[in-house]
């Protein structure tokens, strides 16, 4: 889970574009070892597979999430991820 508080300096579309820019995921998440759209499911709404790096004897988890995001006029990004009920097989 990411939360985040207070005012960041930049415009919001741009922390979500560096975020999600596979390049730069490893240095601020440190866990991950692969995360990619894997299907578009309607306007704005995509399939996430994340899956985690194992470490000290844990086993590497897979997450399959529905993933949304919108754009306010205001510049407001607003991202909702949740993975129950994902409708999709993925090997």
């Amino acid at each position: 889970m990411l939360r985040g508080q207070g005012y960041i300096n930049h415009c919001p579309l741009d922390v979500f574009r560096c975020m999600n820019y596979k390049k730069m995921k490893p240095e601020w998440d440190l866990n991950n070892d692969t995360s990619a759209f894997v299907k578009k499911v309607g306007v704005n709404g995509y399939i996430l597979y994340v899956k985690s790096k194992s470490k000290m004897g844990v086993s590497a988890r897979d997450f399959l999430n529905n993933f949304i995001v919108n754009i306010e006029p205001d510049g407001t990004v607003i991202v909702v991820v949740c993975s129950q009920d994902v409708d999709y097989n993925y090997p």
